[in-house]
């Protein structure tokens, strides 16, 4: 499978409006939202991807068909704290969802643009709050703020996080640069266990000199990968018993990551025992 994030030209304006339409049609049931006179949604900011600085629009296409798009900017509903790059709308097609796509374009998004990011979604839109849950968590280890109810500009969730790159991220750095020069179909479908391998490493490496302090700093990525995975599973299927709870906690950390990679796949609570 070849997954590509293509930026998007003035020549593409045409397309990225007709893959809008779709997006707005499946946002409608989360939104108050009517057609105009001329049965679509619109889109009024679309023109300004190509006449205003810091918008950037690209086109998902997935084994070279169109299969979505992302629209990126620089506009924030928190004004309390600085805000690089925010995902203004993001979309793949239905045939190509639960495949591990949208979070691998999400994952090379964030890897263009190097800061601290916004990522605003729907009140009442579920799927969307697990799976930004989900693909951010993965992204930053769970490094990153999410305010559940949103603030006086916005009434959904909110998430936050940076990804500027320090002087001692440098390894991390060489291991995004080996993935993007790799060639053939399966690099962007490693790249999200191959960039988490890359910070986890990195961060054990600084926690200490010592062994004791390196495997101290493992565990407490274990723990917080457990609870955020504990918390996202709740959302999606609200009362998790707590002998379930208790098993997550004592399992590996990479079985661990394995529930919450396959977070969309599994169906119940009976699959979920699978993992445990």
């Amino acid at each position: 499978m070849k997954i590509e994030l293509i930026e998007a030209s003035k020549a593409d304006k045409m397309i990225l409006k007709n893959m809008i339409e779709l997006y707005n049609y499946d946002l409608s049931e989360y939104e108050n939202r009517d057609l105009n006179e001329h049965g679509l949604y619109d889109y009024s900011y679309l023109d300004n991807y190509w006449t205003e600085k810091d918008r950037y629009p690209f086109i998902i296409r997935v084994d070279e068909k169109l299969a979505g798009f992302v629209l990126v900017n620089k506009h924030s509903v928190v004004t309390s704290s600085p805000t690089d790059y925010a995902i203004a709308e993001f979309f793949v097609l239905k045939k190509y969802r639960k495949r591990g796509i949208g979070k691998i374009v999400a994952f090379e998004v964030f890897n263009k643009f190097q800061g601290n990011w916004e990522i605003k979604q729907l009140r009442l839109h579920k799927v969307s709050h697990i799976f930004w849950n989900n693909v951010i968590n993965q992204y930053t280890l769970g490094n990153f703020i999410e305010l559940e109810n949103g603030n006086e500009v916005w009434d959904g969730p909110i998430h936050r996080f940076t990804n500027k790159l320090k002087k001692e991220d440098t390894e991390i750095k060489e291991a995004m640069d080996v993935l993007y020069n790799i060639s053939g179909d399966k690099e962007l479908i490693q790249l999200a266990e191959m960039r988490d391998k890359a910070i986890r490493d990195e961060k054990s490496r600084l926690q200490g000199a010592r062994d004791e302090g390196r495997e101290e700093g493992r565990q407490e990525a274990k723990s917080a990968l457990a609870k955020s995975t504990i918390k996202l599973l709740r959302k999606k299927f609200k009362d998790i018993p707590e002998n379930i709870i208790e098993s997550i906690l004592k399992l590996s950390l990479e079985k661990i990551e394995k529930i919450n990679g396959d977070l969309f796949d599994i169906e119940s609570l009976e699959e979920l025992k699978k993992y445990l």
